[in-house]
């Protein structure tokens, strides 16, 4: 039986069609539909489901952004200024070391250099 024919909540339809295995009307071959996986109408229902989902997901968190702005907006300003500052400082702090470990590596290559001409 082909999986375009399965009594499924995406064709429920194909319950009248399947009881007397009968074609439910798909247009695909029931070859191609014998495996659920290679069906392209059972697919495209699974992608466009998917993709439903995702958009009212994205829509979700849009109407939750705007609403967490409006109230708590000036305070996750700061909170975000705070966080800005002291991640800038760590930068900076980490350059410095960053240095700190280059120069000592150069003057252990100089050390090192010395050591194999004499």
């Amino acid at each position: 039986m082909s999986t375009c024919c399965q009594n499924t909540p995406s064709n429920p339809a194909a319950t009248a069609c399947c009881q007397d295995n009968t074609s439910c009307g798909c247009p695909v071959s029931e070859a191609i539909c014998d495996n659920e996986a290679a069906c392209p109408v059972e697919t495209a229902i699974k992608l466009n489901t998917k993709s439903l989902s995702a958009a009212m997901h994205a829509v979700q968190v849009d109407i939750l952004k705007e609403k967490i702005r409006d109230q708590w907006g000036p305070v996750m300003e700061q909170e975000a200024d705070a966080v800005l500052e002291a991640a800038g400082a760590l930068w900076k702090a980490n350059l410095t070391q960053a240095k700190a470990k280059k120069a000592l590596r150069e003057k252990f290559c100089e050390i090192f250099s010395s050591v194999e001409e004499s």
